[in-house]
């Protein structure tokens, strides 16, 4: 599940959803920013511009104080500039899945066992896809489904470079995990079935 560390140690998420919600979407933007007008439409929808503006003031200022516990570094993760929320950018970001996508540029660009490694370690940090708490949210969907293709790129090649290298074993491993995340897969069941017969 999402959760949020500070040197190492889980920080208490906000008790509002919304403010979960809001963090999470923050989080997961590639800039760590959203207008007011984004936020107000993706989390209020159905109320008029002044109430969903107070309901999303009320809700940043509870996210706001859940994330400001006891140590000084903790003031001001969000802030407020000119109708955009953002992350603080003067704080050390780092996201796991920033880091699987750096491992996985990473592998793209080298070959052999050394691409191998860099997919393995991208493949570790894929635990189950990705903001499940937000699942039914629409703006989730294409960067879930675009790391489930990375992760589902990066299992076939983990495949097929051992399979290449006749370690048959871990060819089937990857094979696997394939087909336990989409067990719909039929070019993932042909290619096990080669693994197989060898």
């Amino acid at each position: 599940p999402f959760e949020m560390r500070h040197l190492g140690v889980p920080l208490a998420l906000c008790s509002n959803r919304n403010g979960q919600a809001i963090l999470r979407y923050l989080v997961a933007q590639s800039d760590h920013s959203a207008t007011v007008d984004t936020l107000m439409s993706l989390f209020w929808p159905e109320d008029c511009t002044e109430v969903a503006l107070r309901k999303l003031q009320v809700t940043v200022s509870i996210l706001r104080r859940s994330l400001q516990p006891e140590h000084e570094l903790r003031a001001g993760y969000i802030l407020c500039k000119q109708g955009v929320y953002q992350l603080n950018p003067s704080v050390a970001w780092h996201s796991d899945v920033e880091e699987f996508l750096a491992l996985y540029n990473a592998g793209r660009k080298a070959s052999g066992n050394a691409g191998a490694s860099y997919y393995e370690r991208a493949c570790s940090l894929y635990t189950r896809p990705f903001l499940m708490e937000d699942l039914y949210a629409d703006w989730s969907f294409p960067r879930r489904e675009q790391l489930r293709q990375i992760h589902r790129e990066m299992c076939s090649a983990l495949a097929t470079h051992y399979l290449e290298t006749r370690s048959y074993e871990q060819a089937s491993r990857w094979g696997a995990v394939i087909i336990e995340e989409n067990p719909c897969d039929e070019a993932a069941y042909q290619q096990l079935m080669r693994i197989y017969a060898l």
